[in-house]
């Protein structure tokens, strides 16, 4: 998936391995979720990518997006059916990717 998990800051974190990483989480009613904030452990002035919210598939339909500054609105879903979300993140090829330490995702309801 290109992420390490390495002991970092006393808890285990996600570490980019490659420019392009993915997480996924499986059963996830998306009815009462209306955005995604991403927590990173040191992103030093100038580290950016992106992160694309994927449902169903690491190139399923891109039901969000953002960069690694902001947090991540997603379109509504209301079909009442469980999905899987594929987070992507994209590092900026002009950063050192080993820099982009992933502490939380926060799910924030309607």
């Amino acid at each position: 998936n290109g992420f390490e998990k390495k002991d970092i800051y006393g808890g285990d974190k996600l570490v980019l391995a490659k420019e392009t990483a993915w997480i996924a989480l499986k059963n996830i009613d998306l009815s009462g979720i209306s955005n995604f904030t991403f927590s990173f452990a040191n992103l030093d002035a100038g580290v950016d990518g992106n992160i694309e919210i994927r449902m169903d598939g690491e190139k399923g339909i891109i039901i969000g997006k953002s960069n690694f500054r902001n947090s991540t609105s997603i379109n509504l879903i209301n079909d009442g059916k469980m999905h899987s979300l594929y987070f992507i993140f994209k590092v900026n090829s002009d950063v050192d990717k080993s820099r982009v330490i992933i502490k939380s995702i926060t799910i924030d309801s309607k």
